[in-house]
This record gives C-alpha cells, sequence and structure tokens, in this order.
C-alpha cells in the first residue's frame, strides 16, 4: 500500500483550511401534483452532494441557497425564485477505501411551486471542490454549479427524474480496464442518453477570511447570491487543453446501451468529470440533469482490495447466463433488481455461474456475504 499512501499524502499537503471539499454532485425532480386548473405544479427537488471527508475543508452547510431561473425573450436569464434549504439529510460515509479515499453524500430538499408555460433552470452555486483533483486548471477558483434544466413539457404530468441509487463509481485501478453501469432510477415511459460535458462553475475563494467570510456574496465568493449570479455558468477547465475530462491518454467511453462508462485511466490522478443526463418522453425532452462527480486513478496493490472490483462479471452483455471471477465473499446471496431499483427475484449462491431468469434488459446484481453482511454491487447487460 506505499504508492497509494505516497500518493495521497503529497495530494493532501496541499489542503487549506477553506471550504474546499466538495467532489460534484446532481439535481433531480419529481413532479407531485399537476393543477392544470390554476397552472402550477408541485415539484419536490433533491440536491444530492459529494463530499471528501479527508480533505480538512468545511461540513456541508446548514442554510444553503437554490436559484430557479427562467429565460426572457431575448434569451437572457432572470431569477424566478429562491429557495433557503437550512438542513441537510446525511447519509454519512458513502464510500470508504482504508480510511484514505472516503466520500460522504448527502442531501438538500425541498419542495416548490412553479408556473406552467415556462422553462426553467434550477442552480446550486459554491465554491470549492476538493484540492485533490488533479486534472482541473485554477482548482481555487473551480468553485461548482450544479444545475438541472426542465422544459415547459416536463411539468404537465407526475414522474421522477433519473435519480442515483448506489454511490457512483469511486475508485478504479491505474491501468487497469474497468466497466460501471451508473445505478440510475428511471421512471417507466421514459428514454435517457448521457453525454460528456464540462462541468459548470461557480464560486471562488475572494471571502474566505475576515468579517463576513462565507455568507451570500459576490460570483468570486464561498456562497455566490443567486440574485446576482445567473446562468449561464462558466465551463470548467481541464488541463488536457481540451473538453475531454479524461485525456487523450485515458481513453474512457460513455456507453448507452447500458447507461454506464467504461475504459482505462493510464494515469495515477484524480479526474472531475461532468455528465449530462437527458431525460424524454414520447420523443419530448423534458429534462437535463448535469451530474459532476469525481474518479480516483491509483495505484492500488491488488484489484482485490478494491471493494469495487471485488467482483467481475463476464461476458458482460450476456445472454443470461453470467460467470463470476475474482469472487472472495462466498456463500453469497444474489439480488436482481431492475433499472428502477425493483426486487425481481433472490437467490443463494455458492458456484462460479448465475442463470438470470429475466426479459432482454438491463439489470443490477447485488452480492451479499452472508458471514459478514458485506455488499458489492456489480452491474450487468441482458441480450
Amino acid at each position: 500500500m506505499k504508492t497509494i499512501q505516497v500518493f495521497l499524502l503529497i495530494l493532501f499537503a496541499f489542503i487549506s483550511l477553506q471550504a474546499a471539499h466538495i467532489h460534484g454532485g446532481y439535481i433531480t425532480a419529481e413532479i407531485v401534483d399537476v393543477n392544470t386548473a390554476e397552472g402550477k405544479s408541485t415539484l419536490n427537488v433533491a440536491c444530492e452532494l459529494y463530499r471528501d471527508a479527508l480533505s480538512g475543508g468545511a461540513p456541508y452547510d446548514r442554510d444553503v441557497q437554490f436559484g430557479i431561473y427562467v429565460q426572457n425573450n431575448n434569451g437572457d436569464y432572470q431569477l424566478y425564485d429562491e429557495v433557503v434549504v437550512d438542513e441537510i439529510t446525511n447519509f454519512g460515509i458513502a464510500f470508504d477505501y482504508l480510511n484514505q479515499v472516503t466520500i460522504e453524500r448527502g442531501t438538500y430538499r425541498f419542495t416548490v411551486d412553479l408556473d406552467h408555460g415556462l422553462d426553467y433552470l434550477i442552480a446550486f452555486q459554491r465554491c470549492c471542490r476538493s484540492p485533490v483533483i488533479s486534472n482541473l486548471v485554477d482548482l481555487d477558483e473551480s468553485g461548482i454549479a450544479i444545475q438541472l434544466d426542465l422544459s415547459a413539457e416536463a411539468l404537465l404530468e407526475p414522474y421522477t427524474l433519473p435519480h442515483f441509487g448506489d454511490i457512483p463509481l469511486t475508485l478504479v485501478k491505474t491501468g487497469e480496464f474497468f466497466q460501471d453501469s451508473f445505478d440510475l432510477r428511471i421512471d417507466d415511459g421514459t428514454s435517457v442518453e448521457l453525454e460528456f460535458v464540462q462541468p459548470r462553475q461557480s464560486g471562488g475563494t475572494f471571502d474566505t477570511t475576515g468579517p463576513g467570510a462565507g455568507s451570500l456574496g459576490c460570483c468570486e465568493c464561498v456562497k455566490p447570491e443567486a440574485m446576482m449570479c445567473l446562468p449561464p455558468f462558466a465551463l470548467v477547465a481541464f488541463n488536457s487543453m481540451s473538453a475531454d475530462a479524461f485525456g487523450v491518454s485515458n481513453p474512457v467511453i460513455l456507453d448507452n446501451s447500458y447507461l454506464g462508462f467504461e475504459g482505462m485511466t493510464r494515469e495515477i490522478g484524480v479526474f472531475q468529470y461532468g455528465i449530462q443526463i437527458t431525460s424524454s418522453r414520447n420523443g419530448v425532452v423534458l429534462a437535463q440533469q448535469i451530474f459532476d462527480y469525481t474518479l480516483y486513478s491509483l495505484l492500488i496493490d491488488n484489484v482485490d482490495d478494491n471493494p469495487m472490483n471485488s467482483a467481475m462479471l463476464y461476458p458482460n452483455p450476456n445472454q443470461g447466463k453470467i460467470f463470476l471471477d475474482q469472487l472472495e465473499i462466498l456463500p453469497t446471496k444474489y439480488e436482481v433488481f431492475s433499472q428502477d431499483g425493483t426486487l425481481l427475484y433472490t437467490e443463494e449462491v455458492s458456484g462460479s455461474s448465475l442463470i438470470l431468469e429475466t426479459e432482454v434488459g438491463v439489470y443490477y446484481l447485488r452480492l451479499t456475504d452472508e458471514r459478514s453482511g458485506e455488499q458489492v454491487i456489480a452491474r450487468t447487460v441482458k441480450m
């Protein structure tokens, strides 16, 4: 483990006592009531935020401002409403690797009524991204702007936007192929397309010291003011000198057939990346969420040390029969879930192969060590 320890110690040497801690996040929403008589819809909005628990930065804020914007006839944004959330649902540690890569997960929630006939942009703005991230230019000034775009058509019927069940892939072994399907929960009748985009940025370190430090303020401040700091937000600059977060040396691609990504990171580093999730129903685009996250690529001494890789499935895609490799948590229970998180069936297995009794589609497999209770999420595609 000496390689990873030395690498992380070098990275953490640059950590200050500023609020540098954010690893990314996204905004999702559920349309829970449509009042056609009044021309309004009620939405439950959730912003899931991921935090680097080892960076020494500030904990989750307890007073967070969300801006809700609309565009005028000139295409310029103006503030429609602002919502202040004073508490967070903190799920605690969502991922930990030997107490050297530790990610917290928490969610801000609020309810809002929106008028029909308008397109909306909902945004959360703040400094500062985790200082261990290695693929960004001007990291101190690359605060985060998480945005959700909602079309007017999105408010006309109740449904839920895609949201993650499990925490996305956080750690891969440098130089080794990985494949991971995002655990996206998607309503029936909704089609989804993914594409890599540059994350949005807002906020900075202008007011990290002195009176009023960290209060709502300028667009280069710790907490940008929703009224002042309007969309469109600046794009994060990658040090690869392109819009590709992973650069030409690290061939990582998205695959919309199983809503995941795969490839290889040949370089040691911590890569910030963005994915735009476009949701449509009956051919009409309803929403675009920008998912902003961080992937560690480290020289793990043994792939079995990585809990995300402790169960490998092949072939993938498959025709119903899959084989397990590098699985050391026998005896095992496995559970098969549909894309919307519905448990389809459960069986006990102690061998190296499984038969999936399912229709053609995408399914998630959860393996559980009955002795320790440890769970490993592995995903597969049934053709």
